[in-house]
């Protein structure tokens, strides 16, 4: 079940992670190279975004503010996330 709630969330925050890169018209391979990935970022962003992989904590902060997410909601959910999903 945690697996399952793991999963369902990842597959949450790569949804809203997209959703803010396109509405900033970013490329993934754009936000990837913003984060420190040279090679294989449009890959990794895009795995990132479907669920499949995450963002290490490290890079979470590169991504807030590559998406320019710093008002007090996201930096509050993108907390949280960060708990739930690496804090383990």
């Amino acid at each position: 079940m945690a697996s399952d709630f793991t999963a369902m969330r990842k597959k949450q925050i790569g949804e809203f992670v997209r959703s803010r890169r396109e509405s900033k018209g970013l490329s993934r391979r754009e936000l990837g190279e913003m984060i420190g990935y040279d090679k294989g970022a449009d890959v990794y962003i895009g795995s990132f975004e479907r669920g499949r992989t995450y963002i290490p904590p490290e890079k979470i902060r590169l991504v807030k503010e590559a998406l320019m997410l710093l008002n007090g909601l996201v930096t509050v959910k993108m907390k949280t996330i960060s708990k739930k999903l690496f804090v383990m």
